[in-house]
């Protein structure tokens, strides 16, 4: 006996499935998700070893005004503003543009030799996503050495006689921003050129 075979007409067939590349966003215009979960990660791992982090530039800093201070400090006053508030506001810069550069350059690093840069560049962000979460972070930490190096250096200059004085708050955050926004940027170029430390500090 034949068994009668039963066929789906095209009204009653499954509609099809909508289906999306591998390779497909499925985000806006900006990861925003993503790219704050970057800059969080590059936060947390400086702070998690902040005595090196944040405390190492402040004691280097206050060691050079030390240094300065016995060995210059006796110099004739440069446009009528004492040497060491001359001195003290490029030391503060001098720890921006290093801790900045330092950031970026070695989360970077660090990502490829020991393997996990893969975990940062599988996750759906773009280049300029990863460039921003990278800079913002290394800026942050730059910014936030500047705020405690300037605080101890004002406390300690006040001690010395030569206490800091403030002339254009406005000029100081701009400076301090853009300095540390360019070194974080030149810190990414130099991590992604090297391949481990010994490159980079050459």
């Amino acid at each position: 006996m034949d068994t009668p075979t039963i066929s789906a007409t095209p009204a009653e067939a499954s509609p099809p499935l909508e289906t999306r590349g591998f390779g497909e966003r499925r985000f806006g215009a900006v990861n925003w998700l993503g790219l704050e979960t970057l800059f969080v990660k590059e936060v947390r791992r400086y702070l998690k070893v902040s005595f090196q982090t944040i405390f190492a530039p402040l004691i280097s800093t206050l060691l050079f005004l030390l240094v300065f201070i016995q060995a210059m400090g006796g110099r004739a006053a440069i446009n009528g503003v004492p040497y060491i508030e001359f001195l003290a506001p490029g030391l503060v810069m001098m720890a921006i543009l290093t801790n900045a550069f330092a950031n970026s350059s070695s989360s970077i690093i660090i990502g490829k030799v020991q393997g996990s840069i893969v975990d940062v560049l599988m996750p759906p962000l773009s280049a300029s996503e990863l460039l921003v979460a990278f800079v913002a972070g290394a800026a942050s930490r730059g910014l936030l050495v500047a705020v405690v190096t300037a605080t101890t250096s004002a406390v300690f200059m006040a001690v010395a006689g030569a206490p800091m004085h403030v002339s254009n708050l406005a000029a100081i955050v701009y400076f301090a921003t853009a300095g540390a926004l360019m070194f974080a940027m030149l810190g990414v170029i130099g991590g992604v050129w090297a391949d481990k430390f010994d490159q980079l500090a050459a």
